[in-house]
């Protein structure tokens, strides 16, 4: 998916039983944003509500001790899995250190 473009694939992906998931890979933020809105209409009408996270960061470098970045976001919820390739994001990066929100690369 390292195209240089924003991307968007869709793929039904088998699960145990009869369950298929929906899984979305993209880089596109308004394919995040638009998925997102639809995760949280989800959320709205269930009673028990479960949201599944994973990040996935840089590999720990050593030597030179640069702080971690995210690389992977997946969000799952119900049979629709979120998989965003934040590290393709250039307008912004996520700073662990400082906060848990969006700061911008160049201010």
């Amino acid at each position: 998916m390292d195209d240089g473009k924003h991307t968007t694939e869709t793929h039904l992906v088998p699960a145990h039983g009869t369950m298929t998931l929906t899984v979305v890979y993209t880089n596109d933020e308004a394919t995040v944003e638009t998925t997102l809105a639809r995760f949280e209409q989800l959320l709205e009408i269930e009673k028990h509500k479960f949201v599944g996270l994973d990040l996935e960061y840089t590999r720990a470098n050593k030597r030179k001790n640069p702080p971690q970045e995210i690389v992977v976001v997946q969000i799952a919820i119900h049979e629709e899995v979120l998989v965003y390739h934040f590290c393709r994001y250039v307008k912004f990066k996520f700073d662990i250190t400082t906060s848990a929100s969006l700061v911008p690369l160049h201010p």
